[in-house]
């Protein structure tokens, strides 16, 4: 039988990932820990408390409540984060939960994991939360976690990220080298709200009315069938465990330069969406009127799949000139290695470059990141093929100014983020004051652009929010 060549790559690569957790309890066998290796027998005087491995225990966590102001609507929302954390010489836990209080209350694991040592290796295992690569954000390496765009209002980096179970490896070869190795049982894509204002344009009005004309037509029993199709794919209930992700990562220093390397296999967090048009309607026939059939609705003809891919990345970092720069690059492989099947993405190159430096006191970031689509001229057209509508390039620029008043009781940022090809942005602001555990501040953001651009389509949801929060 014919050997897929695809199919050998993802092989290769679960196997070293394998070779990597078997090695973490081998490359510990000269100091004994967890009960590896012969044991010593305890003295006479010596209690069981006595013998435990002491460890730390810490509380942390905060509050917040704010008032959320849109041009047409008023929200006040209490939230707040737990964290508990344990540490000894022998391991680490962690488990901190968040909740939220907006109209109906709800609380969730953040994160919860637990690690242990093996000299220079480390095995872990829980609900995490990780970061790859060395852009700012939205760095192309960065894919383990999924991500919650269910609410733009949520800018940060690692509160807009989706804990994920996974395991977690690492051996570190002196002070400036670790090779990481990942395992992902399951799989979720990335979080959209299906409906309201932070809904995508594309999908909220074109199956919205799509479902008025389903029922209008009677065929009610048709879009409820197309309605649970789309949301097991956009916002699944329950992780689907035929998709497990693993990757590999290096990471090492010299003469300063931070270079990183690795190898991701797994799934896209967005969905591609295509219908085939050839058997969008079939035909059913009363018995009573064969010669008259009446067109049904095929809902089978939409096509959503999250597309299996191989990535390899590659990430550098270092200052030059004053200059601290930072740089990833990406090459994703899709099944669709000929460019031509429509229900499945092409192959693409993503990069990332940004740098940051302090001038008279302020801080100025600037990143750009983008992605190219390989073979964009073997592309059908839409709806037939998911990249139907799609750019050959997708680049944003992002320019951030920040700077800390009265030896940091007082901090001021601004961010704008534009699109290119889209020519649409946003901008985000924020000042607050704190003192000792207590912080109180004003942020914002406003859209603008084109209204079909992934930013301007939001370009009537400004909003303002004034909040008060305590850290302890």
């Amino acid at each position: 039988m014919k050997t897929d060549p695809y199919s050998r790559m993802s092989r290769l690569g679960f196997c070293a990932f394998a070779a990597l957790v078997c090695a973490v309890p081998t490359a510990a066998q000269e100091e004994p820990a967890f009960g590896f290796g012969p044991a010593e027998p305890a003295s006479a005087a010596e209690s069981p408390a006595d013998s435990a491995d002491s460890g730390v225990l810490s509380l942390s966590g905060e509050a917040s409540a704010a008032f959320d102001a849109y041009t047409d609507d008023l929200d006040s929302v209490f939230a707040g984060k737990v964290r508990l954390d344990a540490s000894g010489s022998r391991g680490e836990a962690h488990i901190g939960f968040a909740f939220t209080a907006s109209g109906s209350a709800s609380i969730a694991v953040d994160e919860g994991w637990v690690r242990a040592f093996f000299g220079k290796a480390d095995l872990e295992a829980g609900v995490r939360k990780i970061v790859w690569g060395k852009a700012d954000s939205e760095g192309p390496l960065d894919a383990i976690n999924p991500v919650d765009f269910s609410d733009l209002r949520v800018t940060g980096q690692m509160d807009r990220k989706i804990a994920r179970p996974m395991l977690r490896a690492g051996f570190s070869a002196g002070d400036f080298t670790r090779l990481e190795g990942v395992f992902v049982p399951a799989f979720v894509p990335n979080r959209f709200a299906l409906s309201g204002r932070w809904a995508p344009a594309a999908l909220d009005e074109s199956f919205n009315t799509l479902f008025a004309v389903l029922q209008s037509g009677g065929q009610s029993d048709v879009a409820q069938t197309l309605s649970a199709k789309i949301a097991s794919a956009f916002a699944p209930e329950t992780a689907d465990p035929k998709y497990p992700q693993y990757g590999l990562r290096l990471t090492t220093s010299f003469a300063s330069q931070d270079i990183g390397i690795q190898y991701l296999y797994g799934n896209r967090k967005t969905p591609s969406v295509s219908v085939d048009s050839t058997k969008l309607f079939v035909a059913q026939s009363d018995p009573l009127e064969s010669e008259n059939p009446t067109l049904v609705f095929n809902p089978d003809a939409l096509r959503i799949s999250c597309d299996r891919f191989h990535q390899a990345g590659i990430d550098w970092a270092s200052v030059v000139a004053t200059l601290n720069i930072r740089a990833e690059a990406a090459l994703h492989l899709t099944e669709d290695l000929s460019g031509s099947d429509g229900a499945v993405s092409n192959p693409d190159f993503a990069w990332s470059f940004g740098f940051d430096r302090d001038i008279a006191g302020f801080t100025i970031l600037a990143q750009g990141f983008g992605s190219i689509v390989l073979m964009h001229d073997r592309i059908g057209i839409s709806p037939d093929d998911c990249q139907g509508d799609a750019d050959a390039t997708s680049t944003r620029i992002l320019a951030r100014i920040s700077r800390s008043f009265f030896r940091g009781e007082l901090d001021f940022s601004a961010t704008v983020v534009s699109g290119i090809e889209d020519r649409d942005w946003m901008c985000l602001g924020e000042i607050s004051s704190t003192r000792d555990a207590l912080s109180i501040g004003c942020k914002g953001g406003l859209f603008g652009g084109r209204v079909d651009g992934d930013l301007g389509q939001y370009r009537g949801n400004g909003w303002v929010s004034a909040y008060l929060t305590y850290r302890f």
